[in-house]
């Protein structure tokens, strides 16, 4: 997942880095759907594999991510035209970001 690191934006990488030395790190939950989904539509394949499972897996074994889950305020939120975007699971996604005072880091740029 090293070598992936080079695909983010500068910015994407320093956040990145400094999550690392601050040991925070972490998942919106939704983004585990999300990625399957990307897999399923066939826009996400970075090893060729056919079931995503353990390439859904890596980012918490290989970096310590912490899982934050959907709680009602992240839905209330989602929900609440404070975001923009069209797809409800990324406001999902930028909701938690918000409400857990995190950067976000996406490659939708919409976020």
């Amino acid at each position: 997942m090293r070598d992936q690191l080079r695909l983010l934006s500068a910015p994407a990488r320093t956040t990145f880095e400094l999550s690392q030395v601050e040991n925070r790190l972490a998942l919106a939950d939704i983004s585990y759907r999300e990625t399957a989904m990307l897999f399923a539509r066939g826009r996400l394949n970075p090893s060729g594999a056919a079931i995503p499972f353990a390439y859904l897996g890596y980012p918490v074994d290989g970096y310590g991510l912490v899982i934050l889950p959907i709680m009602p305020e992240i839905s209330a939120a989602s929900q609440s035209g404070q975001f923009s975007h069209g797809d409800p699971e990324d406001r999902g996604i930028a909701a938690t970001a918000v409400l857990d005072t995190a950067p976000l880091m996406a490659a939708d740029e919409r976020l």
